[in-house]
């Protein structure tokens, strides 16, 4: 064996060890403490995004679980103003029928007519009621707007935020149409 890199002597290993702990005690001096202190930083902010993330995700959690109680709230509600809408259309319908029923009784009477027809129309805001005759008509210059109660028919009409429509002419029949809104 006349290699010299397989050869044993006592002074390289001597110097060997001296330049290993050397170098240790220069690394645990300068290198290992930082090295140490920086994973420790990335440590505390990692542990403090999971932290964020953890408070995060139980926010988002109540604001959901907030948001579907409004929708659930809101869905309650309009199935609330649809039914009301509703009864209120169903009750403004019987009321323009009866409406119409007096209308038509008045008009036999009065006008003297052999026809009567009632349309009662159903649009999407509102309700709608057309009574015609074939009576003897009237002037609305000769009689005013108090004739046959069209005052009153008014009133009615307007007080639930509707419109009335008369017209008439001697000898030519009456209509009267009605609309009244629907909430």
């Amino acid at each position: 064996m006349n290699n010299p890199l397989v050869q044993v002597e006592p002074g390289l290993y001597i110097w060997t060890i001296v330049t290993f702990v050397v170098l240790l005690l220069l690394l645990a001096k300068f290198a290992w403490r930082p090295l140490l202190e920086a994973l420790e930083r990335r440590q505390e902010a990692i542990r403090k995004s999971l932290d964020e993330a953890r408070q995060a995700k139980q926010e988002l959690g109540r604001l959901h679980e907030e948001s579907a109680r409004i929708l659930a709230a809101a869905r309650a509600e309009a199935d609330a103003i649809i039914s009301r809408t509703r009864a209120d259309a169903v009750r403004a319908g019987e009321e323009l029928k009866q409406k119409a029923r007096a209308d038509a009784e008045n008009i036999v009477k009065h006008a003297e007519a052999t026809r009567v027809s009632i349309l009662l129309t159903r649009k999407e805001s509102s309700v709608a009621a057309v009574v015609e005759d074939d009576g003897k008509g009237f002037d609305k210059r000769e009689t005013g707007d108090d004739v046959l109660g069209l005052v009153g028919m008014r009133e009615r009409v307007g007080l639930v935020g509707g419109r009335l429509v008369i017209e008439s002419a001697k000898g030519s029949g009456t209509t009267i149409a009605a609309e009244v809104p629907v909430p």
